[in-house]
């Protein structure tokens, strides 16, 4: 027995006695995303999709995916622990990924408030920020050289408002009320 045979042949072993069954069961409730390409589209709401190095599966597709061509690019959503059973194709090979919300973050200073019928405001428009009319935000109030989170409403004199075309506004009762920080925009 050659050499690279032999060492196979024991990582083959040590994994089925030790790693196999407990890799699967910490991905048995996990989610993976990977990229394949369409070898075949039956027209039955499948795909068959090939990852490099691997051989074609057919799997389920979302139906805004049943449509896609051969030799087009997919993302497939891989559920546990590996079962082709658990897969479907749910966007193209352009679909952007990400955890985490969009977002958007400004500093903004007790001169960057306008007076308006009394109160004073500042407006991040919907253009600015560029997150759509969906939005969610958090203020921080400047202490020192770091910021603190800032809940303000109704005990603090000033409000956030989020209108129908997405512009927000942080609205502040008098001069007094003004302040130094930060806003931090979410798209939801």
């Amino acid at each position: 027995m050659n050499e690279q045979k032999m060492l196979v042949e024991v990582f083959s072993k040590l994994w089925d006695a030790q790693y196999n069954e407990n890799v699967k069961d910490a991905t048995s409730d996990c989610i993976r995303f990977y990229r394949a390409a369409v070898t075949a589209n039956p027209g039955d709401g499948t795909l068959t999709v090939q990852r490099a190095f691997s051989d074609p599966v057919n799997i389920p597709c979302v139906d805004y995916m049943k449509s896609a061509t051969v030799d087009s690019q997919v993302v497939v959503a891989l559920f546990g622990t590996g079962s082709r059973a658990n897969s479907v194709v749910i966007g193209d090979g352009r679909m952007r990924l990400s955890i985490l919300p969009r977002r958007y973050g400004a500093t903004f200073s007790v001169a960057d408030f306008v007076a308006s019928g009394g109160n004073y405001v500042l407006t991040i428009t919907a253009q600015t920020h560029g997150l759509g009319t969906s939005v969610d935000a958090s203020v921080w109030r400047k202490n020192g050289t770091s910021y603190e989170k800032y809940n303000g409403y109704p005990n603090e004199g000033w409000k956030l408002a989020v209108d129908a075309s997405g512009n927000v506004t942080l609205t502040v009762t008098s001069a007094a009320n003004r302040f130094d920080g930060k806003i931090v925009l979410y798209s939801l």
